[in-house]
């Protein structure tokens, strides 16, 4: 392997440039190379106004709501004609409802939507993995019931719709 004065060694007979100026060159290339890997840039969120938020909010929770219906579909023909057994309706909440909610609230917390409304699904989605009868029991007894009021309140209605 090359190390220190070898690296400069090799760069230099690669280059055809004296030592010291090799050296100096292989600093500067060193330096931004750090210097783009640490990012050193602004935060694009930051930016974003609350309308541009909410718009990216909905597609985001458009898009989750789009793969429960999907997986909902799938699931569909494991239940019995009639109504659907408790342990099903768990299935659903744990398979199908949860992990979409889970992916949207990182995607939500990424473009800047306030982290009360983030937390909030977070909190309710443990919840949920941890009790999902309170899921499956509908919205009087859902943990959402809280965050998707914020959520509404903040503009987000699919959102608040996603359990």
């Amino acid at each position: 392997m090359l190390y220190g004065p070898h690296i400069i060694q090799a760069f230099s007979l690669i280059s055809g440039l004296p030592a010291r100026i090799a050296a100096a060159l292989a600093a500067c290339l060193v330096a931004g190379l750090l210097a783009t890997a640490c990012g050193g840039g602004s935060d694009s969120t930051a930016s974003l106004s609350k309308a541009q938020i909410v718009k990216q909010g909905e597609a985001i929770c458009k898009k989750a709501k789009k793969e429960q219906t999907a997986a909902l579909a799938k699931l569909a023909g494991k239940s019995k004609q009639g109504k659907p057994d408790q342990q099903f309706l768990e299935e659903v909440v744990i398979e199908v409802a949860l992990p979409p909610i889970q992916t949207a609230a990182e995607e939500l917390a990424a473009i800047g939507v306030p982290q009360e409304i983030v937390s909030g699904f977070e909190t309710a989605i443990g919840e949920g993995e941890s009790d999902p009868s309170g899921v499956a029991g509908g919205p009087k007894t859902t943990p959402f019931k809280e965050v998707n009021a914020k959520a509404a309140a903040y503009g987000l209605a699919t959102c608040a719709t996603l359990a």
